[in-house]
């Protein structure tokens, strides 16, 4: 009974305070539009993991890189995931999560890391995403991806230490050229 009260009471807060503009920014395809134009593209999305790449075999110095590239929509959706060969097991996870906190908080996830250590509050520009049991990685690894100021996509990295996978994703961002 109380887990129904506390669920009821969770999803009216959450119904009445949420605002029109985030809402507004959900899209749901019906296959017979094409995708508005702040949604990152399949090609862009590869060119991004391809710069990903590179760079993570550069900052490793080994050939395959071992990282995991993630790209996501602004709904949050996987557009583009790449497991280098010798990514740990756990680096798909991460560099989705790492995403998903870039993309939900409009900002590079090294900002919130930095923030979350320091006790210090963030300008953060929150992004209405789809209910589901995602992960959200508060680490460095994750930059938002963003067209005419407007966020189209997010990168994630993981599998090499923190502050590298933010390199990688950086390099990435800045390869799009917006």
């Amino acid at each position: 009974m109380t887990r129904t009260i506390l669920t009821t009471a969770a999803l009216v807060l959450s119904a009445g305070l949420a605002s029109p503009a985030l809402s507004a920014q959900a899209f749901v395809w019906d296959g017979n539009a094409t995708p508005p134009p702040q949604m990152i593209d399949l090609a862009t999305a590869q060119k991004a993991v391809d710069a990903a790449e590179a760079s993570a075999i550069a900052i490793t110095g080994d050939p395959n890189g071992r990282v995991a590239i993630a790209v996501l929509d602004a709904n949050g959706d996987v557009v583009v995931v790449r497991r280098m060969d010798t990514a740990i097991p756990r680096a798909v996870t991460s560099a989705m999560g790492h995403a998903r906190a870039a993309l939900l908080f409009g900002v590079s996830a090294i900002d919130l890391y930095d923030a979350m250590n320091a006790g210090e509050s963030i300008t953060a520009f929150p992004t209405k995403l789809p209910m589901g049991n995602w992960e959200i990685s508060i680490e460095p690894g994750g930059i938002p991806i963003v067209k005419d100021g407007v966020t189209i996509g997010a990168i994630g990295v993981g599998g090499i230490p923190s502050l590298d996978d933010e390199k990688v994703a950086q390099d990435a961002v800045d390869a799009l050229g917006f």
